[in-house]
């Protein structure tokens, strides 16, 4: 039995199709923080970074964020000409879940005031990062087809 998706095949007896891309990541570009609150920026074109339409797909890491002040947030946005300005439309949904360090009080809750709603501004992808020695986070954004002219550009963010 085999899976075939828009008339191409995907999977025929277990095994992939010859013709569908497999194998590793290709890294592209490693960004260090200097600890002063900076912004990093990825650029296509510039500073050896690829952002366009060679991948289909894009993802960012982001670890060990730690800031020296209590409650802070790590935002984004985007450029559609690299980079002279960041006022990208952007519908989004945030949701933002806790758990205590002690095991108190967990929580899930819809943020109504962190989405965007066509808006331009930047995007929170966490917040409230605390500034205790102990204290980090991590995660990563999937920006997917961004070099599309014809769709628009999907991403998906999953922090701690």
């Amino acid at each position: 039995m085999g899976l075939i998706s828009d008339g191409t095949t995907i999977f025929d007896a277990g095994a992939l199709d010859s013709g569908i891309a497999k194998g590793a990541m290709t890294f592209i570009k490693k960004l260090t923080a200097d600890g002063s609150g900076t912004t990093l920026s990825f650029v296509h074109g510039s500073s050896n970074v690829v952002l366009d339409s060679t991948y289909k797909e894009y993802v960012f890491i982001f670890k060990d964020i730690h800031h020296s002040e209590a409650d802070r947030n790590l935002s984004f946005n985007l450029s559609i000409n690299s980079g002279s300005n960041y006022n990208v439309a952007k519908t989004t949904t945030f949701f933002y879940a806790t758990h205590g360090e002690d095991d108190g009080g967990g929580a899930i809750e819809y943020r109504t005031g962190t989405d965007l709603a066509q808006g331009t501004g930047v995007q929170p992808m966490m917040q409230g990062i605390k500034g205790d020695n102990d204290s980090s986070g991590a995660g990563y954004m999937h920006l997917f087809n961004p070099g599309s002219t014809t769709f628009v550009k999907h991403f998906i963010i999953n922090s701690s």
